[in-house]
């Protein structure tokens, strides 16, 4: 880790996203969480028409590394997230780690139709939440791994906070949806009060 780490410094990192947390806010805190310097460049939407075809694929998160173009927040999440030493010590934790972040994917992919929004919840976000939950609970260190906090973490907390912050019409409010899964709730608590961020949070306190 230590060497991927001072790799990390040594790289011009440039952020294009729009002004909000959405899929890119696990990689702003990845490097966050590394003390890495780097441009966080939040894209005005009455801005976005005229940069659209200058990027791969016609959307953001799109991250300049080097002068270099890389596309696909996951991607990005799990790249930035092995840099800064959050993706686990062994294997299995990255297993652990890659498995959560997929749950968490798939709970908040929600459907284009806002009418299939509360079905979606029922059957396939509380689902997961609730596997989720029994992940977390299963051992005392308030994060996805027993050995601390990960990338999933930052991708949960990402997800979830922006799922349900009213940015999508017909989903339930955070609160209320995550009331029944307090180990849950209480990894959100523990990314958003960690000290690492304590700085960023002050500054984007939407976030």
């Amino acid at each position: 880790n230590a060497e991927y780490m001072g790799t990390l410094f040594q790289m011009s990192i440039k952020v294009n996203y729009f002004d909000i947390s959405g899929k890119a806010l696990a990689i702003r805190l990845a490097l966050v969480y590394a003390g890495v310097n780097f441009e966080d460049n939040r894209v005005q939407f009455g801005d976005w028409p005229a940069m659209k075809p200058n990027t791969p694929l016609g959307y953001l998160p799109v991250v300049e590394v080097d002068g270099v173009q890389h596309t696909q927040s996951a991607a990005l999440a799990r790249y930035f997230g092995r840099k800064a030493g959050l993706y686990g010590k062994t294997d299995e934790e990255t297993l652990a780690i890659d498995q959560a972040m997929d749950i968490v994917f798939e709970a908040t992919t929600f459907p284009k139709e806002d009418s299939a929004r509360p079905e979606f919840i029922q059957n396939v976000t509380r689902r997961n939440f609730a596997y989720l939950n029994k992940l977390y609970a299963a051992h005392n260190s308030g994060y996805a791994i027993a050995s601390g906090i990960s990338i999933a973490d930052l991708c949960i907390y990402a997800a979830i906070t922006f799922s349900f912050s009213g940015f999508y019409t017909n989903v339930p409010s955070m609160a209320d949806m995550l009331a029944e899964y307090p180990a849950l709730k209480k990894a959100v608590e523990n990314v958003r009060s960690h000290e690492k961020f304590a700085a960023y949070f002050a500054k984007h306190d939407k976030e």
